[in-house]
């Protein structure tokens, strides 16, 4: 029989799993987030802007997998930086 500590610690991972499925970005959404990355990171490099790291990856799986695994709002704060980060580059 499980202590109140591990039911409690139980239910939270239970929720965290469910809660977080829930608002985990969909599949749709993902393709065109991870597309926008690519030309950006295109663009990055076309444009010499010298952006580095993993937002400039030009690898689509990587962008793709990633935002499957995030809720919207935090794979549109990233796609959001990108668009900051090629204006910026652009003279915007």
């Amino acid at each position: 029989m499980l202590n109140a500590l591990a039911r409690t610690l139980l239910a939270a991972a239970v929720f965290a799993s469910i809660s977080g499925a829930a608002l985990a970005a969909d599949p749709g959404y993902c393709n065109q987030y991870a597309a926008a990355a690519i030309e950006a990171a295109g663009q990055n490099l076309a444009h010499h802007c010298g952006y580095g790291g993993p937002r400039w990856v030009a690898d689509y799986q990587i962008h793709y997998g990633w935002c499957l695994g995030v809720p919207i709002p935090v794979a549109a704060n990233e796609w959001h930086a990108r668009r900051v980060g090629i204006a910026e580059c652009f003279g915007h």
